[in-house]
């Protein structure tokens, strides 16, 4: 990744263009909101990140304080200016959003899976860039099998990363599925689900146990 230079700057807002290898999918407008608020009354406290690029200047980092500005009616914003390629504004751009939590589970998944197919790094590669284990890049890629039904719990909240992979261990979706009602109904903790994961996946095996006895006969 190239940064051969960079500087602080008061940059026009009009001419700031969105990422357009943001990882995050979307950003919610509440967000957005309570920004217009603390920079009505602070103004901004971190400067954006810029690439410079031939397309112009697109933000690596601080798309809601860009946006909520525009709301405030700012016409200048701090920002910091990177010479950069492609790979480095995806790469910088994901590495802001994990190390500050901006990305939601999914939305990191997604993320990371750019990086294995877009620019061919591998999973040891990627977590040497973001700070974290392989293992932790992995799980996180596991996450994108899960149903829709487990994806869309993830992306809002109602379980968590913990949650998931628990329940990713049971192999049939069906009953995935069913425990992941059950999870929701109980307001279940990770360890209950763990535990009610396991208790599915040993019936799904007798079950399945049983029926090619049954064949076998």
């Amino acid at each position: 990744m190239s940064h051969t230079s960079q500087h602080l700057a008061e940059f026009d807002i009009n001419l700031i263009q969105p990422n357009p290898l943001q990882p995050r999918g979307t950003i919610r407008p509440e967000t957005v909101a309570d920004l217009v608020e603390s920079i009505k009354e602070h103004g901004i406290l971190e400067p954006l990140v810029l690439a410079h690029t031939p397309a112009g200047y697109q933000i690596i980092a601080g798309e809601r304080r860009w946006r909520a500005s525009k709301i405030v009616g700012l016409t200048h914003v701090p920002v910091v200016i990177k010479e950069t390629t492609p790979l480095g504004m995806l790469e910088m751009a994901i590495v802001e959003n994990v190390q500050r939590t901006d990305l939601n589970p999914i939305e990191r998944g997604k993320a990371f899976m750019r990086l294995l197919e877009e620019f061919h790094l591998s999973n040891s590669e990627i977590a040497k860039k973001v700070a974290k284990s392989p293992a932790y890049i992995s799980n996180t890629l596991k996450l994108l099998e899960l149903p829709d039904a487990l994806k869309d719990g993830l992306i809002g909240g109602l379980i968590s990363e913990g949650h998931a992979r628990a329940l990713a261990s049971i192999e049939d979706t069906r009953l995935m599925i069913e425990a992941y009602k059950l999870v929701l109904r109980e307001g279940a903790s990770v360890r209950r689900a763990e535990e009610i994961a396991r208790r599915l996946k040993k019936e799904f095996e007798n079950k399945h146990n049983r029926t090619k006895k049954t064949l076998i006969i």
